[in-house]
């Protein structure tokens, strides 16, 4: 979801002007946009590591065995 946020200009976001308004959007959201922007990937990237060490975690089981 932020790295939806995070693209475009902060007024063509129909989310942020939504929530913050035009003025909040230039104000608030601009500048924290950048910060959104790099947050994002590495965000995905820590959850998609824990997801893989929680895969190698549990096996799945043989077909016919309970």
């Amino acid at each position: 979801m932020l790295s939806l946020l995070a693209v475009g200009c902060p007024t063509c976001n129909h989310l942020v002007v939504a929530a913050l308004g035009a003025q909040g959007a230039l104000t608030w959201f601009a500048p924290a946009q950048p910060g959104l922007a790099v947050g994002s990937p590495v965000l995905i990237d820590f959850v998609l590591r824990a997801r893989m060490r929680a895969a190698r975690g549990c096996p799945i089981p043989a077909a016919g065995r309970p």
